[in-house]
């Protein structure tokens, strides 16, 4: 969980203030890990994680539409108002969202199925390599090797396509200089 400060230029050209704040939730998965994602260490960042979310503010804040930031005013006279708000989320809505990935079937069930929004990012579309890598690795995760090794496969060989077109992208480009 990632509470989220924003710094002067942001809040200017939001119309926020720097004490308000979002709150961010990641789940990082060290089965769905690859070798350069297990090689972080200690606790990933909230951005580095693999399943992400933002949550939202339930007060009614009349003079700032935004529903991800809790807008806290100049004077900080809303603050204990906002803090109860953002208390409550998190235990209402932030919790039940981490307790949705503690099974491994529900994490590939995810990630096969639900497309992504603000409840849910960071996995990639549903016909990405980056999504088809997760699955494989969740599918191996939750017993399912076969088809877990397949999906690996096939995620593999499109990267390794992406990764040749791009080679052939650069060496067009020095060839027209």
């Amino acid at each position: 969980m990632n509470f989220q400060s924003f710094n002067s230029y942001f809040s200017l050209a939001d119309g926020c203030t720097t004490f308000s704040f979002a709150v961010n939730l990641g789940i990082f998965l060290s089965g769905l890990a690859s070798a350069e994602e297990s090689a972080i260490g200690g606790r990933p960042k909230e951005s580095q994680c693999h399943f992400r979310s933002k949550l939202f503010k339930e007060i009614v804040q009349r003079t700032y539409s935004r529903k991800d930031i809790w807008y806290v005013d100049q004077e900080g006279l809303n603050l204990l108002d906002v803090l109860d708000d953002a208390r409550r989320v998190v235990l209402s809505n932030g919790i039940s969202w981490f307790d949705r990935f503690s099974q491994p079937g529900e994490v590939l069930r995810t990630l096969a199925e639900v497309n992504e929004d603000d409840s849910l990012f960071g996995i990639g579309a549903k016909w990405s390599p980056r999504r088809k890598l997760l699955i494989g690795r969740a599918a191996v995760h939750a017993g399912e090797q076969e088809l877990g090794l397949r999906v690996l496969r096939e995620a593999e060989a499109e990267m390794q396509s992406i990764r040749l077109q791009i080679e052939s992208l650069g060496r067009n480009r020095r060839r027209l200089k």
